[in-house]
């Protein structure tokens, strides 16, 4: 089971998935500033992956990145990201909502509780803090953390690596599953 990242602050709006951020956000798109009290590197360490995607659909074949339909972020990246930046997350357009995520370093055992998972919804005025497993504070503003519900052992005859894992999960409460594989993915938006 993952453990949900610390929540600070936040604001409650209400409001609905991107659906054309170049009309929807109004010059606030869902802005992210990466800090930590005692880093000993100007950039985000501590993770073996770090990465943010712009989600515009669901590929339901596979798990992990992969299952989320969209485009990586060049602003948010392993072993690039700086530090005391504000990152204006608005590169791409069209898109349901942002997934930020740090896959942790250290032993394959406690990554699962280390995994850093944060999908956001647009919602102008929002503003939360979210803490990692190795203390970074993540500001965000304009954004809204959305659910990764579980799926239960053996859920629709899938295998752990797919039930287990967060990406896989958001999607199919953000996107649903179908019914029948006659479908290769669920899409909201041409990529």
């Amino acid at each position: 089971m993952s453990s949900a990242p610390t929540l600070f602050e936040l604001s409650s709006h209400a409001s609905a998935p991107i659906r054309d951020a170049s009309a929807g956000y109004f010059g606030c798109p869902i802005a992210v500033t990466i800090t930590h009290a005692n880093a000993q590197s100007p950039y985000v360490t501590g993770f073996l992956h770090f990465w943010a995607k712009y989600v515009t659909g669901f590929n339901f074949e596979l798990h992990c990145q992969k299952a989320l339909r969209g485009r990586l972020s060049s602003h948010i990246k392993t072993r690039s990201t700086p530090l005391a930046k504000r990152f204006v997350l608005d590169e791409l357009g069209n898109y349901d909502s942002l997934y930020i995520c740090g896959v942790a370093a250290g032993p394959l055992s406690s990554r699962q509780l280390n995994n850093f998972h944060l999908p956001l919804q647009w919602s102008p005025g929002s503003r939360m803090v979210v803490m990692t497993y190795n203390g970074y504070m993540l500001n965000v503003e304009n954004g809204v953390a959305l659910p990764i519900p579980e799926l239960a052992s053996g859920w629709n005859g899938l295998s752990a690596a797919y039930t287990r894992c967060c990406n896989f999960r958001f999607c199919v409460h953000r996107f649903g599953y179908p019914s029948s594989h006659s479908h290769r993915c669920a899409t909201l938006f041409a990529d």
